[in-house]
Formats: structure tokens, C-alpha cells, sequence
């Protein structure tokens, strides 16, 4: 078996806002910032930087990547792959060098208008919550006062959830999370289905198909699944982890139905990662590839963050 030559990875993008009101910031001089955090550390490392989140330690290495500012927010992980005799298919142990630990990354390329494109090197390595909470530490936004705090609000496809919101009606919806995922305050319809999941302890996944009735007798019911898809759309934009989301709308009576799959509209890009003989992405190339698909989403980025 060959190894392979690249991994399609997505970009995906997201806005850096300020809590606690979700407004937006004045564009930072990331360049300047990180060159900056090059240069010390809180940690004892010269240009590392750590802080903690959900009971772990992220490490960020601040970098300038083709003359663009960036980062690799890294956590350590608790078990490693093992390897495969290809001859004998014996398994053991992948070594790690003395004073190593394997890690997952978060590459992180900055974009003018606080825009951040995140490639995760594993669906494990650190999210976009995670990225905001290390900014927070090391770069906190002073400068909108002392309780303001830096989150990453995807970056979305506006249009397609317009469609939500100014369809005649949505026959259907499906959906599918861990209520866990969901923060308690969210104050969405799916109140009664977060509450029954909840008491079934850590881990539970709830699934949901609900068809609305036809004719005049089921209009009530389709204005209520139209409400619960606006409100797959409000958690969605807010970053929270759905695991499936999809709506069947009607723009107006008489046109046909027209599914759209809600978390296929965030506005993000697959590209191409070298592989490198040690199977690890190639750092250079993953933000190269970010670069690139920032310039091609450049004016969609823009019109959904309100600056075209």
C-alpha cells in the first residue's frame, strides 16, 4: 500500500465578533498582533501559548505564512493511531520521539474584517469555539472594554436562508443532534425534545423527520415547521453542532417543493493538502490552499458579514 499524496480538507470560514452583544469589531492588525506574540510567551516557550479549554491545554504557535499572519492551535491527544505490518498485519505501537506527544491541529489563516479561515487537521482537533477561547487569552479584544470577548460566528450563504425565512411554507423538517451540544439558553421550539434527550445522560443523539399535515387542516402545522426550521437556521449560524439539518420549503403556492440542507451553506471551500512522508499535512500548503480559497470566496465572505 502507497501513502497517500494529499487529503481534501474543507476551509471553512468564520467571523471574529465581539461578546457579549455580537457586534462586529474594527478590522485588527493581525500581522502586527501575532508578530508580537512571536516574541513571548506564557508559558515559558518563546512564541507558544497556551490556555485551557473544556479541561485540556490548546498550544498556539503563532506564524507569518506567506507574509500572512496565521496560527496552529494544537491539543494533545490522549491515544495514538497504531501501526499496520503490511507483510504480516501485525499491529503495534506508532512510536512517538522521547519529549513528543502526538497532536491535532487547527490551522488558522486572519483576513482583513476580522475574517479567520479554519483547516482542522482531524474532525477532533480543536474547533472554532476553541480557536475564539485561545484569542481570549492571549489577545483578549481590550480595546471594546474589559468583559468584551472575541467569538467565531461561521460565515454563511445569507441567500439560502432568506429562502428559509421568506418561503410560503416548510413541509418538512429533519433534524438530528446531541442535546448536550446545545446550550441550555438557546430558547429554540425544540425545547421539549432538548429536555426529554437531556434526561437520558451524556452521549444521546437525537433524530427527528417531522411532516407537516396537507390542505387547510394542516396549516398550523406547517407554520410550526416553519418555526422549527428558522430555528435549525438561528442555531446553525450561532456555531452550535447540529448533525443534521434539512428543510423542505415552498417559495409560494403552487411551485414546487425545494429542499435545502442547512449546514451545507456555510460558505467554505474543499481543497487538496500535500501529504507529507511522515503522514502529516503539509503546513506551507494548508495555508497556501486557505489563501486561495479566501480569494476565490472573497466578494460572498464580504456580502455576508454586511461590507460589499
Amino acid at each position: 500500500m502507497t501513502s497517500p499524496t494529499a487529503k481534501t480538507c474543507k476551509v471553512r470560514f468564520f467571523e471574529l465578533r465581539l461578546l457579549p452583544d455580537d457586534t462586529q469589531a474594527p478590522g485588527q492588525r493581525w500581522s502586527q498582533i501575532l508578530r508580537n506574540l512571536q516574541t513571548t510567551s506564557n508559558c515559558g516557550r518563546v512564541g507558544a501559548h497556551e490556555c485551557e479549554y473544556n479541561g485540556v491545554t490548546l498550544e498556539g504557535l503563532p506564524l507569518i505564512e506567506g507574509n500572512e499572519p496565521a496560527t496552529a492551535i494544537a491539543v494533545g491527544r490522549t491515544v495514538t493511531p497504531r501501526q499496520r505490518n503490511l507483510l504480516t498485519s501485525a499491529r503495534s505501537d506508532l512510536p512517538v520521539d522521547a519529549d513528543h506527544e502526538p497532536v491535532e491541529e487547527a490551522f488558522v489563516s486572519f483576513f482583513p474584517n476580522n475574517v479567520v479561515g479554519i483547516v482542522l487537521s482531524t474532525i477532533s482537533a480543536p474547533s472554532h469555539v476553541a480557536v475564539a477561547t485561545w484569542l481570549n487569552t492571549v489577545t483578549p479584544p481590550r480595546f471594546a472594554g474589559q468583559s468584551a470577548l472575541w467569538h467565531a460566528v461561521p460565515v454563511v450563504d445569507r441567500e439560502k436562508y432568506l429562502t428559509i425565512a421568506e418561503a410560503r411554507e416548510v413541509t418538512s423538517v429533519t433534524f438530528a443532534l446531541k442535546p448536550e451540544n446545545v446550550p441550555a439558553t438557546s430558547g429554540t421550539v425544540l425545547g421539549g425534545f432538548l429536555t426529554e434527550g437531556r434526561q437520558y445522560g451524556h452521549g444521546v443523539r437525537i433524530e427527528v423527520k417531522i411532516t407537516a399535515g396537507r390542505g387547510r387542516p394542516g396549516e398550523s402545522s406547517r407554520e410550526s415547521a416553519h418555526r422549527l426550521a428558522r430555528d435549525l437556521v438561528g442555531l446553525h449560524t450561532a456555531g452550535v453542532d447540529l448533525e443534521k439539518a434539512q428543510a423542505n420549503v415552498r417559495r409560494a403556492y403552487g411551485e414546487a417543493v425545494e429542499p435545502i440542507d442547512i449546514l451545507h451553506h456555510r460558505l467554505a471551500r474543499e481543497v487538496e493538502i500535500p501529504v507529507t512522508d511522515g503522514r502529516s499535512l503539509d503546513q506551507t500548503s494548508v495555508f497556501r490552499e486557505t489563501r486561495s480559497a479566501y480569494r476565490d470566496l472573497e466578494a460572498e465572505i464580504l456580502a455576508a458579514i454586511g461590507l460589499s
